[in-house]
């Protein structure tokens, strides 16, 4: 507390205020991060095995997630943002599920650039006076083993 304060002091309130918009942005960042990879978890930890089906269920959960958050994707040629649909979300996953053994399997989701290389993911954390845009990685990918 009298860290933030010497801070505070210290430096000029406009300074001040702008590192706290700043420190928010990042926790709304962090928190949209993790909310994320929980809604892919979430679709990976059950039984399926048929790589379409589990497919389907995170296009439509990051759709109906992605719709809450101000997600877009990307055109990376032209730099053209436009609101996340059903059909990108399809077009930018890709699920792989492995079998080693009976009851275990091993699914993995990765979010790639599309079918012609030309589409990002990102969202964009707005606030009053500051709005910050972050893309995902280029091969954004989450593993999950599950035990049937």
């Amino acid at each position: 507390m009298l860290f933030f304060l010497f801070i505070t002091l210290e430096n000029n309130l406009n300074e001040t205020t702008d590192l706290i918009i700043i420190k928010q942005i990042e926790t709304r960042k962090e928190n949209i991060y993790y909310n994320f990879e929980k809604t892919i978890k979430n679709t990976l930890n059950d039984c399926e095995s048929n790589p379409l089906v589990v497919k389907e269920k995170i296009s439509s959960n990051i759709f109906e997630y992605g719709n809450k958050n101000n997600f877009y994707i990307q055109n990376t040629i032209s730099k053209e943002k436009n609101k996340i649909t059903l059909l990108d979300t399809t077009e930018i996953i890709r699920v792989i599920i492995y079998r080693p053994s009976e009851r275990i399997l091993i699914k993995e989701a990765y979010i790639t650039r599309g079918i012609f290389y030309n589409k990002q993911l990102l969202f964009i954390v707005k606030n009053r006076n500051y709005q910050e845009t972050f893309n995902f990685p280029k091969n954004y990918f989450i593993r999950e083993v599950v035990f049937c």
